[in-house]
């Protein structure tokens, strides 16, 4: 192999094809024979698990089943309801699985690669150091209008946060910091499951708010600053939020993904389920982007322009 990553993927059936678009799109620039990429799947039927295979072999990764007694770790946490699935906490799984010396790079399924990762693959892991970029929310925190901002001053404050608040959606780690860090964010979780607003993520941050580095937010562009910077300046690009591609052909948001809609729909088997909008769905989301958009253009706007300076900052400097 040519690099000293190796990327790993955690799905249950619901996320399953668009894990595997991921990995379709990461494929096109990182071949099997350069990059291991394996995938922690929980919750499978014997069908899917069977169909699942046959897309593995087709796109090029490996299955990993996890032991049961850890899935029910998780299975056993009280988790708040958000469009992220339970599974997202076998992220803190990945290091029991990983009989390695090679880092481990993490990404989630709703996402996108649309260009080569070359840097966040090269470069290895420094001892002690957790790399992750930051989450959208630590941008607005500084917000006065209404109840957003204050809300997660209070929250970031209570977690400890003195560094930045990141997604966990993209990070790198040794496997042995991993291991570290994933113990004691399932020991937050457990001792404070009422205060805990996202779930894997607050875990995360919490264990590693002494060892994050920045990592640029063009591994990890959530969909929060695409109304700042266009896509060139993306790598991996992060649906985050409840609206994903796979929902509606006529979400204006991602008329800039090209292709993402043909390949899932290529890998999509009966065996898994796919959820659509309505038009009634797809209308609702409408106008609340509407609104959006003029609160940006009219009482946002100095906050966007300042948020905007704070973005760039994180996209160029950085380590990797």
């Amino acid at each position: 192999m040519r690099y000293n990553s190796i990327v790993y993927y955690v799905t249950d059936a619901g996320y399953a094809i668009p894990t595997a678009s991921s990995i379709y799109s990461l494929r096109r620039f990182h071949r099997t024979d350069d990059l291991e990429v394996r995938v922690l799947i929980v919750n499978f039927s014997d069908i899917q698990l069977e169909r699942y295979r046959e897309i593995s072999e087709d796109v090029g990764f490996k299955i990993v089943l996890p032991d049961e007694k850890d899935f029910k770790v998780i299975d056993n946490f009280f988790f708040s309801k958000t469009h992220v699935p339970k599974t997202a906490l076998m992220k803190f799984m990945i290091p029991r699985y990983h009989n390695s010396n090679k880092d481990i790079v993490f990404i989630d399924g709703d996402t996108w690669v649309v260009s080569s990762i070359d840097p966040l693959l090269r470069q290895p892991a420094e001892p002690g150091a957790f790399y992750a970029a930051p989450d959208y929310s630590w941008f607005s925190r500084n917000t006065l209008v209404g109840d957003h901002g204050r809300r997660h001053r209070a929250y970031f404050s209570f977690s400890g946060i003195n560094r930045f608040y990141f997604n966990s959606g993209v990070f790198k780690s040794s496997a042995e910091d991993l291991a570290v860090i994933s113990n004691d964010a399932l020991e937050y979780l457990k001792e404070n499951f009422d205060r805990v607003l996202y779930n894997d993520q607050s875990g995360f941050n919490y264990a590693a708010r002494e060892k994050v580095e920045a990592m640029s937010l063009k591994w990890n562009y959530q969909m929060y600053f695409w109304k700042f910077f266009k896509s060139n300046d993306a790598g991996i690009v992060h649906f985050s939020g409840g609206c994903k591609p796979w929902f509606c052909e006529s979400i204006p948001d991602f008329s800039w993904i090209s292709g993402y809609r043909d390949v899932y729909f290529k890998l999509h088997s009966n065996a898994f389920p796919l959820k659509t909008w309505t038009e009634e769905d797809l209308k609702a989301y409408l106008n609340v982007r509407k609104k959006e958009r003029f609160k940006d253009q009219t009482i946002f706007l100095i906050r966007g322009m300042l948020q905007k300076l704070s973005i760039r900052k994180y996209l160029k400097n950085t380590q990797f």
